[in-house]
């Protein structure tokens, strides 16, 4: 079963997530968004990331690893260690609250409205909306999303999940980003697709490396980063609609499932 979950998981592409530039962290507002989401260690700051480290720890996730009848309840073995992984050790890696509220579900409609300023207040039946609608606050949210939180190859578009993420960073919701990357991990040993990408690996490293900083072996190397986001100045002259938002590489990756 772990050889067969192994060839699936090789082939999946490593989501490795680009950093803010000094540049972009001088856009105070959308910083302190990431901040108040907690989710600053997944736009800079990050652990080095290693490669093999990470599919090791995916195809060692026990299938009862979200069961809490399980002896394997929230632990993954990985190079004889005992990784403790769960929504509340990430957000505890995140430095997030450990009792996250109740989540308020919000229609897509709602979404679309907030992130397009009132210019698409239902969301399209093909499920995307052109970034060209998006405003400056969320075109940024978006561009630094597509890469590391919902990577997708839609450069020009957003899907739900990927609007629906940006949304409740850019509303504040409190939403429990802890789980969210735990399910987003735990879909890798329950689905044979190939396409669907490895998301957060520089923070599941850095998950295992805190717990266990000898873990490493010599044939680990840090994988190397796409250059960081650097938004073009010009956008932040009209506060309404951000026709283009510029990064130095496109985001790239295929969407996965919220």
């Amino acid at each position: 079963a772990f050889a067969l979950r192994w060839d699936y998981i090789y082939q999946r592409r490593l989501a490795v997530e680009r950093e803010l530039t000094k540049d972009a962290l001088k856009c105070q507002d959308i910083l302190d968004y990431i901040k108040e989401a907690g989710l600053l260690k997944t736009a800079c700051d990050f652990s080095p990331c290693y490669e093999l480290l990470v599919r090791e720890f995916l195809v060692n996730i026990p299938e009862e690893c979200d069961n809490p009848l399980s002896k394997d309840y929230h632990k993954v073995f990985v190079r004889g260690k005992c990784i403790n992984f769960s929504p509340v050790v990430i957000n505890n890696y995140l430095g997030r609250s450990i009792e996250p509220k109740a989540e308020l579900e919000v229609a897509n409609d709602v979404v679309s409205s907030e992130i397009t300023a009132g210019k698409v207040k239902v969301w399209p039946k093909k499920k995307l909306i052109p970034t060209s609608k998006l405003n400056v606050k969320y075109a940024i949210l978006n561009r630094i999303g597509s890469t590391n939180w919902v990577p997708t190859k839609h450069a020009t578009n957003v899907a739900t999940n990927l609007g629906r993420f940006i949304y409740d960073v850019g509303t504040k919701v409190d939403y429990d980003y802890g789980s969210f990357i735990f399910d987003q991990t735990i879909k890798h040993i329950r689905s044979t697709a190939v396409k669907m990408p490895i998301t957060f690996p520089s923070l599941l490293c850095g998950i295992i490396l805190d717990q266990y900083p000898d873990i490493k072996v010599v044939t680990d190397t840090p994988k190397k980063r796409e250059s960081g986001f650097t938004f073009h100045h010009k956008l932040f002259g009209n506060h309404n609609v951000a026709d283009n938002v510029g990064t130095s590489a496109d985001g790239a990756g295929t969407m996965t499932k919220k």
